[in-house]
């Protein structure tokens, strides 16, 4: 699946009902619902020295990726715009040699 095509998916799950600023809203929502979705499926393992829920995670950051794209929609941009702009600010340094890759 191309980005363009999950973004498209994604797009076809809101509410039709939705302003633009409100799916920017519910957008923003949603990536702090999934955020915190993550934090305490993490939390309980480390407290309860039990393993980490991969599937539980999996789902949850399935949901802040589509939370990503429903913002990027409401200021008409694509995910593929967003993951550019955000590679030019990486620096990719291998930490074992401390060298810039």
């Amino acid at each position: 699946m191309t980005l363009k095509q999950y973004q498209s998916l994604c797009i076809k799950s809101e509410p039709p009902y939705l302003t633009r600023g409100d799916e920017a809203l519910m957008g923003l929502m949603g990536l702090n619902g999934a955020a915190g979705k993550c934090l305490e499926l993490y939390k309980k393992p480390l407290f309860e020295g039990s393993e980490l829920p991969q599937d539980g995670l999996l789902e949850a950051m399935g949901d802040a990726v589509k939370s990503i794209v429903w913002i990027a929609h409401a200021i008409d941009v694509d995910l593929e715009t967003v993951l550019r702009r955000s590679s030019e600010s990486l620096e990719v340094k291998d930490v074992r040699k401390d060298e810039t890759v």
